[in-house]
C-alpha cells in the first residue's frame, strides 16, 4: 500500500481521536465507580451482607437514622465498624453514624451515658437508646423496639396453671418474655380476679389453663373481645379450662385427644422420639407464616377449627395443619404401639393447629381491625420448646402481627452454617493418629531413604 502525506495525516488524527475516547471512557468509568458501588456476596451463609430481614427493617423506617459508635483508637476494630454499618448505608439513604472516642470526646460521651468502649448510641424518630456491642442481631432489635409507635402491653393470665413468663423452668415462659422485651414489648401478669385489665393492655395472652375459670372471669374475657381487644388463645388438648362460651364466641370448635405422627422417617430424620411430637413443615398463606423458612415442633399438639357462621362477622385463616398421617388420639400416649382407632374416637388428619381471626370492629375509635390466634397447644413457646426449628421465630411473628407491627415480622438474623466443624469420635482419632505418628513417620522414611540414596552415590 502506497502511503502518502494526506493518508498519514488522516491515520495520526485517527489515532488522536482513538486515544482521546479512550481515556475519555476511562474517566467516565473512574467518575461513576465513585458514584456507585456494586458488590456481591458468594460466601456460605452471606456472611457479609445484610440479612433479608434487616433490609425489609430499613425500608420501613420512613425517618433518618443516626449512630454513635464509642470505640478506642484501633484500627482493626474501626473498620470492622466501618465495614458493618457501610452496609445499612447502601440500603438507607439518611443513614449516619460517627465512630467517637469517648476519651477525646468527653463531652458528647457524658451527655449520652456512655460507661465503657463498645457502646452504641441509636438514634430514630426522636428516640434514643443504647446497645452494649454493635452487632446485626444487637442493631436489629434495637431498630424493632425504636420502629414501634407505641410500647405494647402483653398480659398474660393467671391463676389457673397457666405458662409464667417469668417462670424460668422448661415449662416456664421466661424465654419468651425475654425474646418479647427485646423486640420492644412490655410484659406482665395479671389475674382477672384482682379487678379490671390495665387500660393500655394491648394483647392478653392465655396460656395453657390447667384449671377451669370462673363463669365471671370467661365473662371478662367475653367482655374483653367484645370490646374489641386482641387475644392470644393457646389451649392444650383435654385440659378442663372451661372456656367453652369463648369458643362459641369465636366460631371455634376443639377436636377431642392428641395429634400423634405415625412417619417414622421424619421422626428419625428430626430426631423426635415420641409420636406426639408434631412438625409442622407446611404453612398457609398468612403474614405471620408467608417467611418462615423451615420446620415447626408441637409437643402434646390438639386440633382447632373455625366454624363458618352466616351472622359471624370473623374472618378466619387456617395457620398451619398436621400432616395426613397424624390422627387425633383420644387413647393413652403411654402404650408403645399407638393406633388409630376411629371406632374409639380418632380422628385422621391433617387437622387444623391454628387459627388466625380477623375483624373490622365498629367499636374501634381508630378503626382498627380486631385480632385474634388460636393455637392447639402452650408447649411450642416453652422454655425447653423454644428454641427448636423456627418456633420462636413463629412466636415473635404472632406478637407483632397482634400488635400490628406488620413490618417487623419475621425478623430474624441468620448465622452463617459453616462456622464450626463437627467431626465423629473416628474421625478426630484418625486425624491425630496421622499427625502425631503416620505424618512423622512418613518424614523420618522419606529422609532415612534420601540419606542411603546419597550415601551409595
Amino acid at each position: 500500500m502506497i502511503t502518502t502525506p494526506e493518508k498519514k495525516r488522516k491515520l495520526r488524527l485517527q489515532s488522536y481521536i482513538f486515544n482521546l475516547l479512550f481515556l475519555s471512557v476511562i474517566g467516565l468509568f473512574a467518575w461513576f465507580s465513585t458514584q456507585y458501588s456494586s458488590s456481591s456476596d458468594w460466601t456460605y451463609g452471606n456472611r457479609n451482607s445484610l440479612t433479608e430481614s434487616s433490609v425489609t427493617l430499613l425500608k420501613s423506617m420512613d425517618k433518618p437514622l443516626t449512630l454513635h459508635v464509642y470505640l478506642p483508637d484501633q484500627a482493626s476494630m474501626r473498620l470492622a465498624v466501618e465495614t458493618l454499618l457501610d452496609r445499612y448505608k447502601q440500603h438507607k439513604k439518611d443513614f449516619n453514624y460517627r465512630i467517637l472516642n469517648p476519651d477525646l470526646d468527653i463531652e458528647l460521651a457524658r451527655l449520652e451515658n456512655i460507661t465503657r468502649y463498645g457502646q452504641t448510641v441509636v438514634k430514630y424518630n426522636n428516640k434514643k437508646e443504647t446497645i452494649d456491642s454493635l452487632s446485626e442481631s444487637q442493631l436489629g432489635n434495637a431498630l424493632s423496639r425504636l420502629s414501634r409507635e407505641q410500647l405494647s402491653h402483653v398480659v398474660f393470665l393467671s391463676g389457673h396453671g397457666e405458662k409464667n413468663p417469668q417462670d424460668q423452668d422448661n415449662t416456664g415462659y421466661s424465654k419468651l418474655s425475654n425474646a418479647l422485651i427485646e423486640k420492644g414489648f412490655k410484659v406482665s401478669v395479671f389475674n382477672l380476679l384482682s379487678g379490671d385489665l390495665p387500660a393500655d393492655t394491648s394483647i392478653v395472652v392465655i396460656a395453657g389453663p390447667l384449671r377451669a375459670y370462673l363463669p365471671g372471669e370467661a365473662e371478662r374475657l367475653q367482655q374483653y373481645i367484645k370490646a374489641g381487644g386482641n387475644l392470644l388463645w393457646l389451649q392444650d388438648p383435654d385440659t378442663n379450662s372451661q372456656l367453652d362460651v369463648l369458643a362459641t364466641q369465636l366460631n371455634l370448635s376443639f377436636t377431642k385427644g392428641t395429634l400423634v405422627d405415625s412417619d417414622p422417617k421424619l421422626r428419625s430424620t428430626l430426631r423426635i422420639e415420641h409420636p406426639a411430637m408434631i412438625a409442622v413443615l407446611q404453612y398457609n398463606l398468612h403474614e405471620i407464616t408467608r417467611q418462615i423458612p423451615y420446620n415447626t415442633l408441637f409437643m402434646l399438639a390438639g386440633s382447632v377449627d373455625f366454624i363458618p357462621h352466616d351472622q359471624s362477622s370473623w374472618s378466619a385463616t387456617t395457620l398451619f395443619s398436621s400432616r395426613p398421617n397424624t390422627w387425633s388420639e383420644t387413647g393413652s400416649l403411654l402404650s408403645k404401639e399407638i393406633a388409630f382407632e376411629k371406632d374409639k374416637g380418632d380422628t385422621l388428619g391433617p387437622l387444623p393447629m391454628a387459627q388466625a381471626l380477623e375483624r373490622e370492629h365498629p367499636f374501634q375509635k381508630d378503626s382498627r381491625s380486631q385480632r385474634i390466634i388460636v393455637v392447639a397447644d402452650s408447649d411450642f413457646l416453652s422454655n425447653n420448646t423454644i428454641g427448636a426449628a423456627a418456633n420462636l421465630m413463629l412466636g415473635e411473628n404472632i406478637f407483632n402481627w397482634l400488635s400490628r407491627d406488620e413490618q417487623l415480622l419475621s425478623f430474624e438474623i441468620k448465622t452463617a452454617p459453616d462456622l464450626r466443624l463437627e467431626l465423629s469420635d473416628t474421625s478426630v482419632t484418625l486425624i491425630g493418629f496421622s499427625f502425631l505418628l503416620l505424618l512423622p513417620a512418613g518424614l523420618l522414611l522419606s529422609g532415612m531413604l534420601i540419606w542411603r540414596k546419597r550415601k551409595k552415590g
